[in-house]
């Protein structure tokens, strides 16, 4: 995995955003949870929706985008510190 990291470190901004298209078409279903106010439970509906469907069998991904106070990594028991390799396409 560590050498597909650094074969995309080289790639252009356009070519990034055309891997995560080409990533993001072959995801059948998306599902955004979203609101203009915080402290509505976005992260805690995702959570467990995710969770849910985990639970039937199906391939689940869940994204934070909260860029003031992420919390979804704490919530299901991961250590926020650890980054994953690859989101959308890209390391």
């Amino acid at each position: 995995m560590e050498q597909k990291s650094e074969e995309k470190k080289g790639l252009t901004n356009e070519q990034r955003m055309e891997l995560i298209k080409s990533n993001m078409e072959k995801i059948r279903h998306k599902i955004a949870i979203i609101s203009g106010k915080g402290g509505v439970g976005k992260s805690t509906v995702a959570v467990n929706l995710a969770m849910k469907l985990a639970s039937t069998g199906s391939a689940v991904g869940l994204l934070d985008i909260d860029i003031t106070g992420p919390n979804v990594a704490k919530m299901i028991g991961v250590s926020p510190e650890l980054k994953p390799l690859y989101i959308l396409g890209f390391p």
